[in-house]
């Protein structure tokens, strides 16, 4: 099944100001909407595009105040956002489509069907737009926007790959300008290259070079440990000096100010004090009865009187603590000042042949020849300390050429990558180029074939056509047009053809692309107004032609004589639904109905009673004249000239000679009839047209509605005989050079041209 219009729902959108529903016949492959302009045919457009895809439709193609506030102008006027919905129903699927915020949200199954739009301002643009513009239009009817995304990404990733070729050049030229330069500064330039050199510099002797320098810094380390360590220990004894002789002189004076018997006595005291802490009635000594509280009351006066005694006593037991304490820290820094000389020994024995003034350590036994080693050791450390930093030039040097040598190392791969990677890129870059101008040439050759197909229908025997569509070589996403015109081949068509010849190009062209989509809804959105009455006819058969070839084709018009060819039968009407838009007013919105054909008209008017003489008459000589004309014109019947060609009723059958009367037969499925009852039947009633149709007289008075209603049936039933029941054409086509048939084939009017003429 194709893709075809079921249902458009339109609330709040545009100029759609009250809740309209359009129901479409999706057994019909065209969709006719006629409405005069300001009726509402392009907010049906822009609706069915924004119903299935979000699109903003005509207002993409308009300059408006803030481009990036379009939504705002999809609402109706006056009304809310909030309430503004498009509905599309297409076959059994439904989409919905609001507004959030400034973004379209549609809901429904994914994809949605393809839409594609041609617009009145549109269609010489795709003509006469620049070749760049016009391949945007392409782009998206061809599907190649994925490619081309991948072609852009191939080229940036060959710029990037390039751009990496350029770094890593300039890395390594960077990186050999700092070897040549420490090369020359070395003096070592008569043997190798830069490079060559540094290489051998920076592996020469690195272990040798870090244990030198590792040794001699420990050297240094076990000299700062141990000069740290005797400085410990020389501050350690001088305070276990100070705190002995501060013991001391607290003894002498302890001595001094007690006897024993003091000492003794308070001994005793304080023991007794202790003691009597704790409630008692009776002496702890000779079990007597005492008064405690008394007893402690004259302890206290006792201890009172002995606190100097008391206050030495303690200052004695605290210096005690303190001496011995400081003098078991200078035990202990002794120790470790011990355990650092056999360090530092060990250090200094380890180095004096490579530092020759370093005096042996098994030399020094007391305080004062560790104090003269380490001040020895001392005189030395500004020659150890230069050997170290000269060593670690030396390395600093090395861990630099090292560094540089790899960077180069680096560079040089990073450079033959690079390079590798740009030259597959460059080619798989060529490769995706070739294959998508291939695949769009092909199909530009495809497009151009069935545009030129279908112009030359819309203009047989003219000196134009020739299309063609190709790439520019030289310029990315540029599509050419050329043409033919006059003799001429490769012309452009823009500088030659008329601005009639120029839509009905870009129209061909349109469809042309279109039509790649197979199964995509087309509309062509009022773009028929240059078009003459010729070119009109050969528009209708090709688009109903191509109409087989899309899901569904909509056309919208303002051109009136677009709608009457259906109206009187020179359009197949029954294989198209024709829409009418009515008046639109603000408060209305857009309005709708079914365009009546003619003999559908004729009809309701014989239905009528009282009868509609008047109705009758004008209608049943509208239709009869129009179904004359055609006939006339198919003869091509000899008709008076006249500087306006209007023909009457008189004139039209006037047209029509006897041999051509009796020749004259409609074929059809069920039968075939001769026109020439029907034709003397009405040639008989046609005056009734004029009286009583046309003009007022008393005449047309006279006459019955019986003959009325008569000459009403008569016209139907002429109407029913030459009309294709199936397709609703006249028979109008000449494929097999034998009769005229309609658009399906159903009905055949013989013969091919009037008895006496000679083929064309």
């Amino acid at each position: 099944m194709p893709n075809r219009l079921e249902r458009v729902a339109i609330c709040k959108f545009r100029g759609g100001t009250c809740a309209v529903d359009i129901d479409f016949d999706s057994s019909k492959p065209i969709v006719v909407i006629f409405g005069e302009n300001g009726t509402g045919k392009s907010t049906i457009v822009d609706a069915i595009e924004f119903g299935l895809h979000g699109d903003f439709g005509s207002l993409e193609l308009v300059s408006l105040p803030g481009s990036r506030t379009k939504h705002k102008y999809l609402k109706s006027v006056g009304a809310n956002a909030a309430d503004m919905q498009v509905t599309v129903t297409v076959g059994s699927a439904t989409w919905k489509a609001r507004l959030n915020k400034s973004e379209a949200t549609v809901t429904g199954p994914d994809p949605a069907p393809p839409v594609h739009v041609l617009r009145r301002g549109e269609v010489l643009k795709l003509v006469t737009s620049e070749p760049k513009r016009r391949y945007d239009v392409l782009r998206s009817l061809i599907d190649v926007q994925r490619i081309e995304e991948s072609e852009q990404q191939l080229r940036q990733a060959l710029k990037d790959a390039k751009r990496d070729i350029e770094l890593a050049t300039a890395r390594k030229a960077e990186a050999d300008k700092i070897l040549s330069d420490h090369w020359k500064q070395s003096g070592n330039t008569t043997i190798g290259s830069a490079l060559q050199w540094a290489r051998g510099e920076a592996t020469a002797d690195v272990q040798a070079l870090k244990s030198r320098i590792a040794d001699a810094r420990a050297l240094l380390s076990a000299m700062d440990d141990a000069s740290s360590a005797w400085s410990s220990l020389q501050a350690s004894a001088a305070v276990a000096s100070e705190a002995a002789v501060t013991l001391s002189t607290l003894e002498k004076q302890l001595e001094r100010v007690r006897g024993e018997d003091d000492a003794l006595l308070l001994d005793v005291l304080e023991g007794a004090e202790r003691v009597l802490g704790v409630a008692r009635e009776t002496c702890p000594v000779c079990e007597q009865a005492i008064s405690a509280e008394e007893v402690r009351r004259r302890i206290v006066e006792r201890l009172s009187a002995l606190k100097e005694l008391r206050q030495l006593k303690s200052e004695f037991t605290t210096a005690t603590k303190t001496a011995e304490a400081r003098a078991a820290a200078v035990d202990q820094q002794r120790k470790a000042v011990g355990a650092r000389l056999s360090t530092l020994g060990g250090r200094v024995e380890a180095l004096r042949t490579r530092f020759g003034a370093l005096p042996s350590t098994h030399e020094f036994h007391s305080e004062g020849d560790i104090s003269a080693l380490l001040t020895r050791l001392e005189v030395l450390r500004p020659v150890i300390q230069k050997a170290v930093e000269s060593d670690e030039r030396k390395q600093h040097q090395q861990d630099l050429l090292a560094t540089t040598v790899k960077a180069v190392d680096d560079a040089k791969l990073s450079l033959v990558e690079h390079q590798a990677k740009a030259k597959q890129l460059e080619k798989i870059s060529d490769v995706v180029e070739s294959v998508r101008k291939g695949y769009v040439s092909e199909v530009l050759t495809s497009i151009s074939a069935s545009a030129a197909k279908m112009y030359a229908r819309l203009h047989p025997q003219e000196m134009i056509g020739g299309v063609s569509l190709y790439l520019k070589d030289a310029a990315a996403g540029s599509l050419e047009l050329s043409g033919s015109f006059a003799g001429e081949n490769d012309i452009p068509p823009q500088a030659y053809y008329s601005e009639s010849h120029l839509d009905t190009l870009g129209l061909c062209v349109f469809l042309a692309m279109a039509e790649r989509d197979g199964d995509a809804i087309v509309v062509l959105d009022d773009v028929f107004t240059s078009v003459d009455d010729a070119h009109l006819e050969r528009m209708l058969e090709l688009l109903h032609d191509e109409a087989k070839n899309v899901g569904h084709l909509v056309i919208t018009t303002h051109y009136r004589a677009w709608r009457d060819r259906y109206k009187y039968a020179r359009g197949p009407a029954a294989q198209s639904q024709l829409i009418e838009l009515l008046p639109w007013e603000h408060s209305r919105g857009i309005r709708h109905t079914k365009t009546r054909l003619s003999a559908e008209e004729l009809h309701d008017n014989l239905a009528k009673e009282p009868l509609d003489r008047i109705g009758v008459a004008s209608r049943a000589g509208i239709l009869l004249e129009a179904l004359l004309d055609d006939l006339t014109l198919r003869y091509r019947c000899r008709m008076p000239r006249a500087p306006d060609i209007n023909y009457t009723l008189g004139e039209l059958f006037g047209g029509i000679d006897s041999k051509l009367l009796k020749a004259m037969r409609i074929s059809k499925p069920h039968g075939e009839v001769a026109l020439e009852p029907l034709l003397q039947k009405l040639l008989s009633m046609s005056f009734l047209r004029n009286k009583v149709g046309c003009h007022f007289n008393f005449a047309g008075s006279n006459i019955s509605d019986k003959d009325v209603r008569a000459f009403g049936e008569a016209t139907l039933a002429f109407a029913a005989a030459i009309i294709c029941e199936s397709c609703g054409e006249l028979p109008r086509r000449e494929k097999t050079g034998e009769y005229w048939q309609c658009s399906c084939g159903a009905a055949k009017l013989m013969p091919l041209i009037k008895p006496g003429d000679k083929a064309a």
